[in-house]
């Protein structure tokens, strides 16, 4: 999920000069030096660190953006999600419980504690919380997947793969959900169903490692399959 950036005009000369920057970062860069206690400024900066993958850089950002406007809802989300992303999620979650006290139905805070909590494998904890996300946001697949993981370790595979089939009917391009298919069937004693979708969704992304791990553990049992 893409994090909101507040666009908001921050002087005449700023906007004359857009057509000059070679990119968004510079932009935003050269706004915070000329708004230096500007908070818009600063959360987008932030979300253009973060986009670009620099989460270390990120966070002083909205933490600096959180000291000028200690209400923005946005900044705590996105600062939760860099400390996700740094591997740091119990610094995370104090920040996503702020600002669901200001915004108890804010779909993005909502999916990211459930996320959150999920990887910290406290499963029965995310689950509701990820089923309010679902609910304010029905076709949201991070959503519907990071669900379908709960379930799947709480041993209500029906669920999971009712999830599941409704991101890949919509979405059959989607690696995560091929993946997570993949697993369930293997855990439904379908290894040769499961197989299909592991390479898929390795195809679609290289890098997922269950799917890899899981491949490579039924191939070796199946002779390579």
């Amino acid at each position: 999920m893409l994090a909101a950036a507040i666009l908001v005009p921050l002087g005449v000369r700023a906007w004359k000069e857009t057509a000059y920057y070679k990119n968004m970062d510079t932009f935003f860069r050269h706004n915070l030096e000329l708004n230096p206690d500007a908070w818009p400024a600063t959360i987008n900066l932030g979300v253009a660190r973060m986009e670009a993958g620099d989460f270390a850089q990120a966070e002083p950002l909205f933490r600096k953006t959180l000291a000028l406007n200690p209400s923005s809802v946005h900044a705590m989300c996105n600062l939760a999600t860099v400390l996700r992303r740094q591997e740091r999620r119990e610094e995370a979650l104090p920040f996503l419980d702020r600002a669901l006290g200001i915004a108890p139905d804010l779909p993005r805070a909502l999916a990211e504690k459930g996320r959150i909590l999920g990887e910290l494998k406290r499963y029965e904890e995310a689950r509701p919380i990820l089923e309010r996300a679902l609910a304010l946001e029905p076709d949201n697949p991070d959503v519907m997947n990071n669900l379908a993981i709960c379930f799947l370790a709480t041993g209500k595979t029906d669920e999971a793969g009712a999830l599941l089939g409704r991101i890949l009917a919509a979405q059959p391009g989607n690696a995560a959900a091929h993946a997570n298919l993949g697993i369930l069937l293997y855990q439904k004693g379908k290894a040769d169903e499961a197989i299909p979708h592991l390479k898929e969704a390795l195809r679609l992304d290289p890098k997922n490692q269950p799917a890899r791990q899981l491949l490579e553990q039924l191939n070796a049992g199946t002779g390579g399959k």
